[in-house]
């Protein structure tokens, strides 16, 4: 029988006060102890830091052996380069991978993932996509740095930044074992893309479909002219036009610090990445919060 694992990288100066709910959560949806291949990232260059030895004892309460620890500052070619050897290692062809950023939870319409891909087997699906949704406290504010117990209740505004960001707004959930994701982990690798059948259709990415559209807007997203939105009252409708749901938890705490290191980091790389952060940091100081216009 496939086995369904999750791969993640766990950037502990920022993202640890989300683990041990991310662990909570991922087991919940059906993934084994066993089965988590997560690469733990801290900036403490050569050290065994706090922030390692604190990450160690969460996934040690829930039975998780780190597969890779890293200790340099964050910089994404070389997550891949790690995440990608795990999954050599680890995962067959046949088997299944759900993928999240450490701040991303995802909302599926069955009771676990073995469920949904049991459901997928039978319709030739090999890989999801799922609508990003970025949720923030209810004042807009980003929050003090603390763990989080219940970051569903913490931030309860959903949230569309994806004009802001100039994102397209989708995420790759999950994928069989022989695809990998794209650099964004938006949809399925160009060089795998042709491979890919997701329940909306054979490898066309979510954010160009019909239903995307109505809410996000123009596929081509780096031309959206469109306001950030509170959609927390509409979410309902969402989820009956698109079922899949990315909740991205990541504003909250020292996320303005992690915006201006990647700044720092990605403009000394010359990545095109750069401009999403400069972007949301210069929203967020213009208006001491985020802006959005409500539904």
């Amino acid at each position: 029988m496939p086995k369904v694992f999750l791969t993640s990288c766990i950037g502990l100066d920022h993202d640890i006060i989300l683990l041990d709910q991310f662990c909570h959560h991922y087991k919940s949806l059906g993934i084994p102890p066993s089965n988590f291949l997560l690469v733990l990232n801290s900036s403490d260059r050569g050290n065994i830091s706090n922030s390692i030895r604190s990450a160690l004892d969460i996934l040690n309460s829930h039975d998780i052996e780190p597969s890779d620890v890293w200790c340099t500052r964050y910089e994404s070619v070389e997550k891949w380069q790690r995440v990608h050897n795990i999954l050599n290692k680890k995962v067959k062809p046949e088997d299944w991978v759900v993928h999240p950023d450490a701040d991303e939870f995802h909302e599926i319409p069955t009771v676990n993932y073995q469920e949904l891909f049991t459901k997928f087997d039978s319709l030739s699906v090999n890989a999801l996509q799922g609508i990003s949704i970025d949720r923030l406290s209810s004042d807009y504010k980003i929050p003090p740095n603390k763990f989080s117990k219940n970051p569903f209740e913490e931030f309860p505004v959903c949230a569309d930044l994806n004009s802001l960001l100039k994102l397209a707004g989708v995420k790759l959930m999950a994928y069989r074992g022989y695809l990998r994701a794209n650099n964004g982990s938006g949809q399925v690798h160009q060089d795998l893309k042709s491979k890919a059948i997701y329940p909306h259709g054979k490898s066309i990415s979510l954010h160009e479909t019909p239903p995307f559209v109505k809410w996000v807007g123009n596929p081509d997203y780096n031309n959206r002219e469109k306001e950030p939105e509170d959609w927390t009252d509409v979410m309902p409708k969402i989820k009956e036009d698109l079922k899949y749901i990315v909740h991205h938890f990541k504003w909250h705490g020292r996320v303005i610090e992690k915006l201006k290191e990647r700044v720092e980091t990605y403009t000394k790389l010359q990545r095109p990445q750069v401009h999403q952060s400069i972007r949301v940091l210069g929203h967020y100081e213009k208006y001491n919060q985020f802006k959005l216009k409500k539904l």
